[in-house]
């Protein structure tokens, strides 16, 4: 296939296969295959102009003077938000002795996934609203985070028009201030780096303690001026609708899990 956009070809979306497989649950062939393909027709490769090496260590006010992204930017389709994310400041501030002082941790998101909700085998969404699963079912723009094998967090943010239940997985960061672990690489490592646990889930990233910033126009791109390529991939560790492309990494970056 080959999505076409007043004039431009986008040749990461022209790489991704047609696939559908059978719901489980209907017997009938899912759709979510061809939604994937109308979303990825739709979108424009987002060439977005970060460069793929190393991030410097920025200071905590020019963190902070980063615009945090608007719940417009996540109420729209799962792979959309996905794929737009790369590149992306993900920020956890966190204050300390009665908000006197504040702690900051971020990264440059360099690695995501996208779960499709109640269409999606591999999404916690999947059989319908769970109390586990409600944060999804909201408004866009929601943290969900959730424990895997007692001991890893793993960091969501909502998607889509309230209902729907699309969410993107945070998988690995490139840090530009200093962490709390080695590395970001790979969801629970990421929630590690920044201090992110279940106490954050259901929690607001347009207004909360965990918010994502935009780069485009702002300091950002003084440092990190070269565009880069977006790679696509199925995701990783999951047994359902395994083979969807629907993984997405900056091509390249060192700091992305496997696989890039």
């Amino acid at each position: 296939m080959k999505a076409e956009m007043a004039g431009y070809q986008c040749t990461e979306c022209a790489s991704i296969p047609n696939t559908s497989w059978n719901s489980t649950r209907t017997g009938k062939t899912n759709s979510a295959a061809r939604w994937i393909s109308a979303a990825l027709a739709r979108c424009y490769a987002v060439s977005v102009t970060y460069s793929t090496g190393s991030s410097p260590i920025f200071s905590v006010a020019r963190i902070i003077s980063l615009p945090i992204l608007p719940r417009s930017f996540y109420a729209r389709p799962t792979v959309e938000v996905a794929r737009a994310l790369l590149g992306k400041i993900l920020v956890h501030c966190e204050s300390t002795n009665a908000g006197e002082n504040e702690h900051i941790a971020a990264g440059r998101i360099v690695e995501t996934e996208a779960y499709l909700g109640t269409v999606d085998p591999a999404a916690h969404a999947y059989r319908g609203m769970t109390p586990r699963t409600r944060v999804l079912f909201g408004p866009a723009g929601h943290a969900y985070v959730y424990l895997i094998y007692g001991m890893h967090y793993c960091l969501n943010v909502s998607c889509e028009k309230e209902g729907s239940a699309g969410c993107v997985l945070l998988r690995a960061i490139e840090p530009v201030t200093e962490i709390a672990a080695p590395s970001g690489s790979g969801p629970g490592r990421l929630t590690r780096a920044l201090g992110i646990t279940l106490k954050h889930n259901g929690g607001d990233v347009t207004r909360g303690p965990i918010t994502i910033r935009e780069t485009a126009g702002t300091i950002f791109e003084a440092g990190l001026a070269e565009p880069f390529k977006i790679g696509v991939s199925p995701r990783i560790g999951i047994a359902k609708a395994k083979d969807l492309p629907l993984r997405f990494f900056i091509a390249g970056n060192a700091h992305v899990s496997r696989g890039g």
